[in-house]
């Protein structure tokens, strides 16, 4: 319980506002490390580092490391009981925030990281705009959000997060982590998945910005068929695609794709999806 004693003595009490759940048991620390499948030449970037129950493993493990954390008290901490690391691998800054260009030019590095709960999704997506920094990610999730990245098409889980995750990296879930690993205890089970970037992504995509608002809209109402759920949110005057889409070219395109508009989101493929997205492009 050495992280509890490590918080008490830096007057840090874990705020729900930012998902800080510590983890205390140090075989899934080990776990977490093994499963990032660091080589002596990666470099890594741990997001949210706290105290460092997994920075030390890390440390070992890559060429080069740098930890990226919110609360300045454990940035300070961290540089203390790491003297032999450069102050400035330890930053203190909301990961959201980060440019990565001005740390990483020519080489691409491991994310690996602990994520709190309360940004998981906008940090998936800041990974995913930024992947051209990065060779890999390792995160520990909650257990249905991990699962949702790697869904099947048919599934419940599957979405508009797992579309472009499907679209961009080979994903790959390990093992399921018990809520009593964490102080406080997490009310849910988390699990580990690995994303690997792809040099290219896996379907062409014309325009990235177009192809998002596509599955935006498309799972905005699961329950209603890919027709009505883009006609809802790309067929009106307060859409903000650059142009004014009317139903009866929407319809024409799906037809053209031999994509039933009866059909619902979850059903569709990522290829189909990134075709809808180029087809729309081509008529505007």
């Amino acid at each position: 319980m050495y992280i509890k004693k490590i918080l008490n003595e830096l007057g840090i009490i874990p705020r729900k506002s930012r998902g800080q759940n510590f983890l205390i048991d140090e075989n899934i620390a080990k776990k977490i490390v093994n499963f990032a499948s660091i080589q002596k030449d990666d470099l890594v970037l741990e997001i949210g580092a706290g105290v460092g129950a997994i920075s030390g493993g890390l440390i070992e493990k890559a060429r080069d490391y740098f930890g990226v954390e919110i609360e300045e008290k454990f940035v300070d901490f961290l540089r203390t009981i790491y003297p032999d690391l450069p102050p400035k691998h330890f930053i203190n800054k909301d990961i959201r925030q980060l440019d990565l260009a001005e740390i990483f030019t020519n080489t691409k590095f491991i994310i690996v990281s602990n994520l709190p709960y309360s940004i998981s999704s906008e940090v998936v997506f800041w990974i995913l705009k930024n992947r051209q920094y990065i060779k890999a990610v390792t995160l520990l999730l909650q257990r249905e959000f991990a699962q949702r990245l790697a869904a099947q098409p048919n599934t419940k889980d599957y979405g508009s997060i797992t579309v472009q995750c499907n679209l961009y990296t080979n994903s790959k879930l390990g093992d399921i982590v018990s809520g009593n690993c964490f102080v406080p205890k997490a009310d849910v089970e988390s699990r580990l998945i690995k994303l690997e970037i792809l040099d290219t992504p896996r379907f062409k995509i014309d325009n990235e910005e177009l192809f998002e608002r596509v599955l935006r809209g498309a799972f905005s109402t699961r329950r209603k068929t890919i027709a009505n759920a883009l006609k809802a949110s790309l067929c009106n005057s307060n859409s903000a695609l650059g142009f004014r889409l009317v139903p009866e070219d929407l319809l024409h395109i799906l037809e053209v794709l031999h994509i039933d508009s009866s059909c619902r989101a979850e059903t569709l493929t990522v290829e189909d999806f990134c075709k809808i997205s180029n087809k729309l492009g081509e008529f505007y």
